[in-house]
């Protein structure tokens, strides 16, 4: 096998992995590796995306933990590999408008908890707040892993 062929089975791989995992109800039949090997791929209109996927990106870059994802949207997205210059180019994600619909959980029940101090929330905001307690736990330790 060239050089150029492995390439392109690595980037198909983590194309298919990474931006599936954003999309609700994905399938690997999305991005069918006939598209992908042309160059340019291309979801929509009206891509339902995974909240929890999109929940841990706005952890990740620093949004407070009280924002719940409850939905989200993308009118289409588009992925272009350039094969031809593949050192030389990069692979480009386009996303055209996206909606996002959230709930902010109050503060105090947050830190409570996270605390492991909560009496009796609301089921629905205990069930988010658990999780986003797992997300945070799992960040920590994440970062305090790397040397």
């Amino acid at each position: 096998r060239t050089p150029m062929a492995v390439a392109k089975d690595i980037i198909t791989n983590v194309l298919r992995t990474s931006l599936l995992r954003f999309i609700k109800d994905a399938s690997g039949d999305q991005l069918h590796l006939r598209h992908l090997l042309s160059g340019t791929v291309e979801l929509g209109p009206d891509v339902a995306l995974a909240e929890q996927a999109i929940q841990q990106v706005l952890l990740d870059i620093g949004f407070p933990a009280s924002i719940e994802v409850l939905s989200a949207h993308a009118d289409s997205i588009r992925v272009h590999i350039p094969w031809a210059k593949l050192l030389g180019q990069s692979t480009r994600l386009v996303m055209g408008e996206l909606t996002v619909q959230v709930r902010i959980h109050n503060v105090e029940s947050m830190a409570q908890v996270l605390e492991g101090k909560a009496t009796n929330p609301p089921k629905v905001e205990h069930a988010f707040l658990s999780r986003q307690r797992e997300r945070l736990e799992a960040m920590v330790q994440k970062r305090c892993s790397k040397p």
